[in-house]
């Protein structure tokens, strides 16, 4: 009631445990009523955080290079996690860091990469979290001003890279194999006929030449067909 009042305008207040009353994680959403210019009183509604967190915990970077369905280890290694206007955490795989009983909840600032997302109000960096390289990617929502955080693998970036310089590679290889394989096969076809004259000028040494030995060698309509003939 407070914040509508106070700011003339739409309010969204920080994630809070409602103890006593629904003992759930939520926000509460209010605007402040105007009759004439003059201030009557603020409408709201509360949001369970719940299904926001469901939302958040399946966000993932998806490539076209994987499969349709199921979850794979690529999947795994991603998260995303969510912060409020103020800092405060939202949503995170780490329920420990989130508002609960007892438990105001955690700040972006216990997070390694918190600098890099409270600077800027989008945008991405590379971080190297407990050995694994990884990238992170943001932006902000402008209505709320919520940030949505994403973790996603090095790997995971770099793969649709690996595998289209492993396609070419393979398609290279294959294509100069081809490549060998039709010049090997076109120069034993020239070199053929060479080799049947050759052994024909051999019988005619030695005195045993018959015709056979050209076969048809001598009707071809070119300078070893006249050789032959």
């Amino acid at each position: 009631y407070h914040g509508a009042k106070t700011s003339g305008t739409f309010h969204l207040t920080d994630p809070y445990f409602d103890e006593g009353g629904s003992d759930i994680n939520m926000v509460s959403l209010t605007m402040p009523v105007f009759v004439e210019g003059k201030f009557i009183g603020v409408a709201g509604a509360d949001l369970a955080l719940d299904r926001v967190e469901k939302m958040v915990g399946k966000i993932r970077l998806r490539l076209h290079l994987e499969e349709e369905g199921g979850t794979t280890d690529a999947d795994e290694k991603q998260f995303a996690y969510l912060v409020s206007k103020t800092g405060k955490l939202i949503a995170h795989p780490d329920h420990s860091l989130l508002v609960r009983r007892g438990n105001a909840g955690a700040n972006v600032d216990v997070l390694p990469d918190a600098h890099e997302i409270k600077a800027h109000a989008e945008g991405y960096a590379a971080v190297v979290i407990d050995g694994q390289k990884r990238r992170i990617y943001w932006a902000t929502a402008p209505l709320t001003g919520w940030k949505l955080v994403l973790y996603v693998p090095e790997a995971v970036v770099s793969g649709p890279v690996v595998h289209m310089t492993l396609s070419t590679l393979l398609i290279g290889v294959g294509g100069l194999a081809l490549t060998i394989f039709l010049v090997t096969a076109i120069a034993r076809q020239l070199a053929r006929p060479i080799v049947q004259l050759r052994s024909a000028s051999a019988s005619l040494e030695r005195g045993d030449f018959q015709d056979s030995h050209v076969g048809d060698l001598a009707k071809r309509p070119d300078e070893l067909g006249d050789l032959a003939h």
